[in-house]
């Protein structure tokens, strides 16, 4: 480009760097960077130098393109020419038009036959300058020609095939744009669907289970009525005979060692205070606080308690709170606020109560009662 612009001095850096690169890695065509090294040196004034690298690049043979053989041979005649060799300057330039020919090579003809008419001209041979114009003119306007129709021929050819390759992409992006609609309609509704399908199976089965849930626990209630019953009964026997008996037989072991009677003895009378008197309910109620109903200690009790359940305390009261809160919510007549409900059996917090609650019925206590009345209003 700079040698174009003819800002040789910028030029000349460039085409060094060429000739290091080409040399390092044994380019192809080298004959192309020494044909341009000549042109700079020549334009520079320096003919003698620009010669040299027309040779230079003319022993490279078989590293060139024809085209560039032809171009170094062209060169090379000018390069001569200035000096005044004009018969060498053509020898070199049939040998360029001969390349041309046999290597079916039509780049840079023009240029030669151009320069041979200068020769001649150089050499005062008018007539064969003239001869050599005519057919730079022939061949020129032959070549446009032909150039031209070739050029119009591949354009209508172009555009027809790009017209009908443009139609076809518009088509196809036509029914791409319609089937990923369709896959997109098709993928939203299958979607949808398996979620709809999922809530309802989801909700199918919670139904079942929150139905299974209530009525176990509806009949444990009503079982469990029947077992307080026949343990009412039993007691009544029980203290009946007791009364016949001498003090000694039913005095408190507050103070002595529990044997395994002893034990049996104060967990029925800890059952009966749970199941009769209903201490359970009793908000702040403290383990102190039933030992001391019981007439025992707190030792014991933990002891008989953890013996006897595999539980503490608290997980003992808070199980009959529980249980008690299960057979009030059974009753579908019972419409006592859930917080009515959680004081009432003994807790003193929502929280705890809705938690505990969750943990052993499996549900929580609003969706137990709700549950509840769906199964009574159906029947």
């Amino acid at each position: 480009m700079y040698y174009l612009l003819h800002d040789y001095d910028k030029a000349l850096p460039y085409i060094k760097e060429a000739e290091f690169i080409m040399k390092q890695n044994e380019y192809y065509n080298q004959g192309n960077v020494y044909a341009i090294y000549g042109m700079i040196e020549f334009a520079k004034g320096n003919r003698q130098q620009a010669i040299e690298y027309y040779k230079e690049g003319l022993a490279l043979n078989d590293k060139n393109q024809t085209s560039y053989k032809v171009l170094l041979l062209n060169e090379y005649a000018i390069a001569l020419a200035e000096k005044g060799k004009n018969q060498q300057a053509i020898d070199l330039l049939f040998q360029a038009l001969s390349l041309t020919k046999t290597e079916n090579c039509e780049i840079y003809r023009n240029k030669v036959i151009n320069t041979l008419s200068v020769c001649y001209e150089n050499m005062g041979k008018y007539v064969e300058a003239l001869s050599w114009q005519r057919k730079l003119q022939q061949e020129t306007d032959s070549i446009f020609n032909t150039d031209k129709e070739k050029v119009l021929s591949e354009l209508r050819i172009k555009y027809d095939t790009e017209h009908q390759a443009n139609e076809i992409r518009k088509n196809k992006l036509v029914l791409l744009q319609k089937e990923k609609k369709e896959q997109a309609l098709i993928g939203i509704l299958i979607i949808v669907l398996l979620v709809i399908f999922a809530l309802w199976y989801r909700y199918k089965r919670q139904n079942q289970l929150y139905t299974n849930i209530v009525r176990q626990y509806q009949e444990s209630i009503r079982k469990e009525q029947q077992l307080k019953d026949v343990i009412s009964s039993l007691r009544k026997q029980q203290e009946e005979t007791a009364s016949a008996l001498p003090p000694s037989a039913s005095e408190k072991y507050a103070a002595s060692s529990l044997t395994s009677e002893k034990k049996m003895s104060l967990f029925q009378r800890l059952e009966r205070l749970m199941q009769e008197e209903e201490v359970y309910k009793e908000n702040l109620l403290t383990k102190e606080r039933v030992a001391d109903l019981l007439g025992t200690n707190r030792t014991y009790l933990s002891q008989v308690i953890n013996e006897q359940t595999q539980q503490n305390f608290t997980q003992y009261i808070n199980n009959y709170r529980i249980n008690e809160a299960i057979r009030l919510l059974s009753d579908p007549k019972n419409d006592i606020p859930l917080k009515a409900v959680a004081a009432e059996v003994g807790f003193s917090s929502m929280s705890t109560f809705y938690k505990i609650f969750q943990n052993t019925v499996g549900i929580p206590p609003k969706q137990y009662r709700n549950k509840v009345m769906s199964m009574h209003n159906n029947t």
